[in-house]
């Protein structure tokens, strides 16, 4: 069992950088002047965006995109920012007009801002007492700034100065970190000080790579081709081989997708974190929600496709051992598990744990080439794989349509490439591209669609009534939770949707699972879990599914302090979980009543009308009168009719608007 409570480090409030993606050394530099041990500063990196902040969301305005991207940045960051207990200076790094209109730092809040080298040391050589000097190449900038940090020194750049060498320390943690084009390495070097453990920076591992790595393990699974598996093996012994990991205590792999672990055996206990899925803030909300109160509550997913399985299910014993620790659970079991049920209570349920047990992998769709015309007249050709689900909605005589696209060629030209990046096509080519294929509602006739089986990184979730693809835009009420997605392949595609939207924990597999050691490895889990860390239990999953077929299978997005933690009372989790959606609702509320989006408005009103029949369904009257002074406060200050139900309410606001095999498999 790990010890790890000494390993949580604190959250440094007196200082917090905002980073430009691409300001690398900049931000190294600048994190040079700070450091404690125990203490991790927050570093949080904005993305390049190519307009500045606007009015509205038009989508067939140019930008429309960037500015998704830019505003969503702003929100988590000032989300995060949010849960702070204090907030002391902020400093800019290398942010320039663009990036800077989206954020809105409280008006108290002094602001340093550096632009370059030369401000970085007129600014905070002031700040607290580095006075001594590490010079280094830009090219060593990681290796030297984890260098700096522990010798209590501050950087210089020199492409003279001498390599920087790091060495290692048995008996403490590693940190394995893809050398990353962006400032988001950083963050890992910052995270590692922080927390005493060793830093070991390999190679570049990109995203375009990572396609190869699942279609390798794929042909590995499906032909029993063992050169297949060693493709993936030989990537990770190229970077790590050199490293005898039974000396260190466990081990931390901030990567684009690369799975080490699996070359390694798992030898010591392994977790991961999401190198180009805002790693800032999945190390920030592991740290911060140590210290929250937690909701103790769940969700457990299953549409029973393994109750009549020889091994049946961990769905009843998994309840069971939450109930024992006082959580709230909301089963979702059975004609219960909906598309519609798991896309609300993901997003807008406040829980700690989701639970899913389902099939999952590779789902059928469509391979689509498509012609379209730029503002120029140029012709270019977009090929990408379609995935398409239906459920009906909830009350209407409606079937809901949601839709997933995967790049996979741009002029011929592999998407996401180096080839593709190095044509330098200009940004409104794919701006018309973007408006061509999503602002119609019908199939262009430009456009060839054939049938294919298995869609790589289509990746959805089994639900009663259809599938599930995870696409979505918060987890647990904008809360961080833990999610053991217990299904097929669910490290995959489906995995990123969960770790964007802020979970601080995700467990997944790396090929089809095999139901009976589905089963071991979540009871062994969950055995575990409530008395030792998550990644002390996952460890013991590990050990207890060694020498069979899905040895090694899964994956723990994680940090390796995280834990959960057991409720007061069944009464008291309930209390929690109720509190939360009266917050959610009213918050709901407001949107509705501020955005000038019609679209954003629609939205809005089908999550209040979702969380409004949560509250009714589940919660009794006497739930209201365990509110606490500060919501009664926050309701009564709400323009609210109190002769009016809440329905009547949420009616006047829509008027408003304008607008089976041998062996079981969890698989499909």
């Amino acid at each position: 069992m790990l010890e790890t409570n000494k390993d949580i480090p604190k959250i440094d409030t007196e200082y917090i950088c905002i980073v430009n993606d691409k300001s690398t050394v900049l931000a190294g530099v600048v994190s040079s002047y700070f450091g404690e041990k125990g203490v991790y500063l927050p570093f949080f990196d904005f993305p390049f965006v190519n307009v500045p902040n606007f009015d509205g969301d038009n989508f067939d305005k140019d930008g429309y995109v960037a500015r998704i991207v830019g505003s969503t940045a702003a929100i988590l960051i000032n989300n995060a920012m949010a849960r702070m207990e204090k907030l002391g200076k902020v400093i800019f790094v290398g942010l320039d007009d663009n990036q800077k209109s989206y954020l809105r730092i409280p008006t108290k809040v002094p602001i340093i801002e550096i632009k370059n080298l030369q401000e970085a040391e007129q600014k905070l050589l002031s700040i607290g007492d580095k006075k001594e000097v590490l010079k280094c190449k830009s090219a060593d900038i990681l290796s030297a700034l984890f260098v700096a940090k522990n010798n209590n020194q501050r950087l210089e750049i020199d492409e003279n100065a001498p390599d920087i060498i790091l060495e290692l320390e048995e008996g403490k943690g590693i940190i394995v970190l893809e050398k990353d084009r962006d400032a988001i390495g950083i963050v890992a070097v910052n995270y590692a000080y922080a927390v005493d453990a060793n830093l070991y920076v390999v190679d570049y591992f990109g995203k375009e790579n990572k396609y190869s790595i699942e279609t390798y393990i794929q042909k590995w699974r499906e032909s029993g081709d063992n050169s297949q598996l060693q493709k993936v093996i030989n990537e990770v012994l190229q970077r790590i081989g050199s490293i005898s990991f039974e000396k260190f205590t466990y081990a931390t792999f901030f990567t684009i997708g690369l799975p080490y672990s699996l070359a390694i055996k798992n030898i010591i206990p392994c977790g991961y974190v999401p190198l180009a899925l805002r790693a800032d803030l999945f190390i920030f909300n592991s740290i911060i929600f140590e210290g929250i109160d937690r909701f103790n509550s769940a969700v457990v997913f299953s549409p029973g496709f393994f109750t009549s399985t020889k091994d049946g299910e961990e769905t009843k014993s998994v309840i069971d051992v939450l109930n024992s620790n006082n959580y709230l659970v909301r089963p979702l079991i059975g004609i219960n598990a909906t598309v519609n049920n798991l896309d609300f209570h993901a997003q807008h349920f406040p829980y700690d744990i989701l639970h899913i047990c389902t099939h999952g992998g590779e789902v059928d769709g469509y391979s689509v080439i498509e012609s379209y015309k730029d503002r120029k007249g140029v012709e270019h050709i977009v090929e990408y794989d379609e995935v398409i689900g239906f459920a009906p909605i909830p009350g209407k005589d409606l079937i809901g349509i949601h839709r997933k696209t995967i790049f996979r060629k741009f002029d011929g030209y592999v998407w996401m490439s180096e080839e593709l990046k190095s044509q330098k096509y200009e940004n409104y080519i794919y701006e018309d591209m973007r408006k061509e294929l999503y602002s119609k509602e019908e199939q262009s006739q430009n456009a060839k669609r054939f049938q294919k089986k298995k869609i790589p990184t289509s990746c959805a979730i089994a639900c009663v009534d259809s599938i599930h693809q995870g696409m979505f835009q918060v987890l647990a009420s904008h809360s961080s939770p833990l999610i053991f997605n217990n299904a097929c392949w669910s490290w995959s595609e489906v995995s990123n949707f969960f770790l964007a939207c802020g979970a601080r924990g995700y467990i997944g597999t790396l090929w089809d699972i095999e139901n009976n050691v589905a089963v071991i490895g979540a009871n062994t889990f969950y055995s575990n879990v409530f008395n030792e860390t998550i990644l002390s239990s996952f460890f013991e999953a590990i050990k207890k599914i060694r020498g069979t077929a899905s040895e090694d299978i899964y994956i723990y997005w994680g940090l390796h302090f995280t834990t959960l933690s057991t409720g007061i009372s069944e009464e008291d989790s309930r209390g929690r979980v109720f509190k939360e959606l009266i917050r959610s609702f009213f918050g709901w509320m407001n949107k509705i009543k501020k955005t000038k989006n019609n679209e954003v408005k629609k939205n809005s009103i089908r999550v209040l009308e979702d969380i409004h029949g949560e509250i009714i369904n589940n919660f009794k009257p006497e739930d209201l009168e365990k509110l606490d002074t500060e919501i009664e406060k926050y309701i009564s200050g709400i323009t609210f009719n109190e002769t009016r139900s809440t329905k009547e309410s949420i009616a006047l606001i829509q008027d408003s608007v304008s607008i089976e095999h041998p062996v079981e498999f969890r698989g499909k």
